[in-house]
């Protein structure tokens, strides 16, 4: 075992990376009913992420890649670390949102008494557009937080607070954003390390993970409601599969393209997977979920 990955073993974190490549694995495995390992631990040599072992001797090569910017993972990876927040000033559960370029570590320390101060006054529900008094929407700038809303706490949530990067909306189409936009995204320069790690693995299939994070809302909620394109994307001829899979807890949405077959949408679900360990429920606690998930 690599010391990096010793390293990520005895502290229990995962970077951001580790859990895109152990839902990509797990996606896998329930998908093609194959044995998929960990085939990069980052051990200094640049080689793909995942190897798949199917039954008849054929080897496939996968490679992990995420839509999140280097922005969001900062936060995301603040967010991880900072969790939920037991503070005896409160009273309720809350859970405030913050802009994208938002620094957690700023706005944690001074988030309890403001919300100590909501519930004086009675506020449980706090955003930039209602109308909350004179200077609220300007403290809430000050604050770098776009809203705030309290739940009734439960014992797996004593009165506390969760931060959480602002929700983003967008319109939905007919699942057709699907293909154009891994086409745009893997053409891009930025990830030609994709197309090279799966031109140089000699596998017998060759298969590009794309992990659709919040970052890119339009194309997160396209997978998340199962839409199914019907053209097929225009790749290299070094990518036999594409996979598209929504960066959340289980049950985890997902669709996948191969030039025999066309494209197939899936879900990965909590039965679906294997005997939890330490790694695995790590890898799954850490992925971004919808707020009724994670509130309750």
């Amino acid at each position: 075992m690599s010391q990096p990955a010793r390293a990520r073993e005895s502290t229990g974190y995962l970077s951001t990376k580790d859990v895109d490549e152990e839902l990509a694995r797990l996606f896998l495995a329930s998908a093609l009913r194959a044995p998929v390992t960990v085939h990069d631990r980052r051990s200094g040599h640049s080689t793909y992420d995942l190897e798949i072992r199917y039954p008849d001797g054929r080897r496939g090569a996968a490679e992990v890649v995420s839509t999140r910017t280097q922005k969001q993972t900062a936060q995301l990876d603040a967010v991880r670390r900072a969790g939920y927040t037991a503070d005896s000033r409160l009273k309720h559960s809350w859970i405030a949102r913050v802009p994208p370029a938002t620094r957690i570590s700023r706005v944690h320390p001074v988030l309890p008494e403001f919300l100590a101060e909501l519930e004086r006054i009675g506020i449980t529900d706090l955003n930039s557009y209602g109308n909350h008094g004179p200077g609220m929407r300007d403290r809430l700038r000050g604050l770098h937080v776009s809203s705030c809303l309290a739940y009734a706490p439960t014992g797996k949530h004593p009165p506390g607070f969760y931060i959480y990067p602002e929700a983003t909306a967008c319109w939905v189409g007919d699942g057709e954003e699907i293909p154009r936009f891994c086409e745009d995204f893997l053409s891009d320069l930025a990830q030609s390390d994709v197309l090279g790690k799966l031109a140089r693995s000699g596998a017998d299939e060759r298969h590009a993970i794309v992990i659709a994070t919040l970052d890119q809302f339009g194309l997160y909620t396209a997978v998340d409601m199962g839409l199914t394109p019907s053209h097929a994307p225009d790749l290299s001829t070094c990518i036999d599969g594409l996979w598209v899979i929504a960066s959340q807890a289980p049950p985890v949405q997902g669709c996948y393209w191969t030039r025999p077959t066309g494209w197939t949408t899936t879900v990965l679900t909590a039965n679906h997977t294997p005997p939890p360990t330490t790694h695995h429920r790590s890898a799954l606690a850490y992925t971004q979920a919808p707020l009724s998930r994670m509130a309750t």
